[in-house]
């Protein structure tokens, strides 16, 4: 169901009538326009939030995103798969698909087996990360017939909701890899630099989804939010003195949220910024992870074939875009929380602490 406004119950004492409820609209509502809340994690596609709501709560929800015909934008790429022209088989790519919905079928079970065995210990980090990687690296070819001679590859989506849970969990893994005291200190500087790059990459995704869906602002607050620690806790691993390092574009804007059109056209200038210190981080953070290498950068979807780390940039300065990354993430979070949940927010007071810092 599409959440258009967000609540919350407060412990206050209001003597005879009970609890007090603040309602906040995160969207301009127009008049007589339905207003909806949710029951259920937003980041599935509609058929799995109607089989949620069926088995949950015995009903099927009508909600203009769920009876959009066609499928909302949103659905539509929350279940998407890249393919390529045809190509003869190639080594490496998982083969036995027979046709579109085989081949999707195939890569998320196995990405959702790796998940639930990590999750109940069954596998260690390592294989996990193995398992799902290579299928979002390598997709998957479907088989070649008489009148198709030829293998087709796919891939999920980036914002495919299986793949955005596969991210949430190779942050996760590479992070308890990177504290594995069995790991040599070059080696757990890696893991926690790749386990940023899915981070920030799982955030540049949600601000894809959250521009065309905006019942996703939490969720793509929280994405970010998550971002900017990780980033920040890598900088300062590397970095061996304090650095004052911050956006002389967008320090201005901390604190400064005055209508939803200004948290529209800030966040376009901080995700401007977030591009532009990519382009010369990206590498470094992706490097050894052969999936996030394939994208230009994590805020667009284009595959690119080389993947070269400016030659200026000294171990310095790379700690240094890190850190911008790092402020710009928790600034793009610090936006959506007071947009979600107004300005006395605990969320919002710690996000200002660590921005402030």
């Amino acid at each position: 169901m599409v959440i258009w406004f967000l609540h919350f119950v407060f412990a206050g004492k209001t003597v005879g009538y009970g609890p007090k409820v603040i309602t906040r609209s995160i969207k301009k509502i127009k008049s007589g326009e339905e207003i909806t809340i949710s029951y259920i994690d937003l980041l599935q596609p509609t058929g799995l939030r109607q089989s949620d709501l069926w088995s949950k709560y015995r009903f099927m929800c009508n909600c203009g995103r769920c009876a959009a015909s066609p499928l909302a934008y949103v659905d539509s790429i929350l279940e998407g798969v890249l393919a390529l022209e045809p190509q003869k088989p190639t080594a490496g790519h998982h083969h036995g698909a027979t046709n579109k919905d085989d081949a999707v079928r195939k890569m998320t079970d196995r990405i959702e087996e790796a998940i639930d065995d990590f999750l109940s210990d069954d596998i260690n980090p390592e294989t996990c990360c193995e398992k799902i990687e290579s299928v979002l690296h390598h997709g998957i070819q479907i088989k070649a017939d008489s009148s198709q001679p030829n293998h087709h590859h796919l891939w999920l989506h980036p914002s495919h909701h299986v793949a955005l849970n596969a991210y949430i969990t190779l942050a996760t893994a590479y992070r308890i890899r990177s504290t594995d005291s069995e790991t040599d200190t070059r080696k757990a500087f890696d893991m926690s630099r790749i386990s940023a790059a899915y981070s920030l990459f799982l955030a540049c995704v949600s601000h894809h989804l959250v521009s065309a869906e905006p019942s996703l602002a939490i969720s793509a607050a929280n994405f970010w939010k998550s971002a900017g620690e990780s980033l920040l806790d890598l900088a300062r691993k590397f970095l061996m003195e304090e650095h004052d390092v911050k956006c002389s574009k967008c320090l201005m804007l901390v604190g400064t949220y005055n209508s939803r059109r200004d948290i529209k056209e800030n966040l376009k200038q901080i995700l401007r910024c977030v591009t532009d210190i990519s382009q010369a981080a990206w590498s470094f953070l992706t490097r050894g992870c052969s999936y996030l290498q394939k994208f230009k950068s994590p805020v667009e979807y284009s595959f690119t074939v080389t993947n070269c780390e400016r030659e200026e940039s000294s171990e310095d300065q790379r700690g240094r875009n890190v850190l911008l990354l790092s402020f710009h993430c928790l600034l793009y979070a610090d936006l959506l929380t007071y947009l979600c949940y107004g300005r006395k927010s605990y969320m919002l007071s710690q996000s200002h602490s660590v921005i402030s810092d």
